[in-house]
């Protein structure tokens, strides 16, 4: 709640009240991020961003971007159900993006599981006798645990559900985009 004005004759001491009162309504106004908003503070003021949903279905992602592996909640043609599906938004065709590790790329084709709560994550490990890589993509409650130095994780999506109106939404947590991984492992 906004604080009152100050008034003529109001004793100086009430100054210090009416300050904390004003304090406290600006800290509750603060804008927060939330699922398919993102802020930035920039030295000229805050820039909103917010992705467009599409339907009922919770499909859709942050950062509003078509291009390489995004990942949103689809409706499988054939079967009439719900899929997730990693595919390259900009384009209709079979090819969901592209994984480069030093000098060795991949073409990753698009991908779907039924949907279930968890995160969809790119596992990339090196056969350390070999120095083949494997490249994975996988939809799981959690993350793999490894202490391996060959090995690279990365979160591409969560995956969410509204136990109430068993509902299940996606929230692209890395920007669309090939995936390019460097490091002193690669070849």
């Amino acid at each position: 709640m906004i604080p009152r004005k100050l008034l003529r004759g109001d004793k100086f001491t009430s100054l210090y009240d009416l300050w904390n009162q004003m304090i406290d309504h600006l800290y509750e106004i603060r804008p927060v991020a939330g699922s398919g908003i993102q802020i930035q503070r920039m030295p000229a003021g805050m820039r909103f961003s917010a992705t467009a949903r599409g339907g009922s279905s919770g499909s859709g992602g942050s950062f509003g971007d078509l291009g390489p592996f995004a990942v949103t909640l689809e409706e499988n043609a054939e079967t009439k159900k719900q899929t997730v599906k990693m595919h390259n938004s900009a384009s209709d065709g079979e090819i969901a993006g592209l994984v480069t590790i030093g000098s060795s790329r991949f073409e990753i084709k698009n991908q779907e599981w039924a949907p279930a709560a968890g995160i969809v994550f790119c596992d990339i490990t090196c056969n350390a006798e070999s120095g083949e890589y494997q490249v994975l993509f996988s939809l799981a409650e959690k993350l793999p645990e490894t202490t391996d130095e060959k090995r690279y994780i990365l979160r591409l999506a969560e995956v969410t559900c509204d136990k109430d109106q068993k509902t299940y939404s996606v929230a692209q947590i890395r920007a669309v985009g090939d995936i390019e991984v460097l490091g002193r492992w690669v070849k």
